[in-house]
């Protein structure tokens, strides 16, 4: 395994995998405003959709359930579950918010 300078323009790229493609995510605080592949939307849209549902009291959730609530399908599918299944190597739409904040 070798190791990037994180001076290094590769370090500053952070790519995801969606239908068997690379995509490059915002590398910048402009490149939120912008429509970026896979997104259908800028993810911009997904912090105004946190902002605009309302807060709901619940005893447990799942991290998906919570992601796709919160910031739409979109981010849950693409974003969060792989980031999760990295993670904690499981199913983000079985592991529980509550239990993951615990650990």
């Amino acid at each position: 395994v070798s190791s990037i300078n994180p001076d290094h323009p590769a370090a500053k790229n952070r790519m995801i995998y969606v239908n068997q493609r690379l995509h490059a995510l915002p590398s910048s605080f402009k490149g939120v405003f912008l429509k970026n592949q896979p997104f259908s939307k800028p993810l911009i849209y997904a912090l105004f959709n946190d902002m605009k549902q309302p807060h709901k009291e619940l005893q447990d959730d799942s991290i998906y359930n919570f992601a796709e609530r919160r910031f739409g399908k979109e981010i849950a599918d693409y974003a969060i579950s792989p980031m999760i299944c990295g993670i904690c190597a499981g199913d983000a739409k079985e592991i529980s918010v509550k239990f993951l904040m615990k650990t």
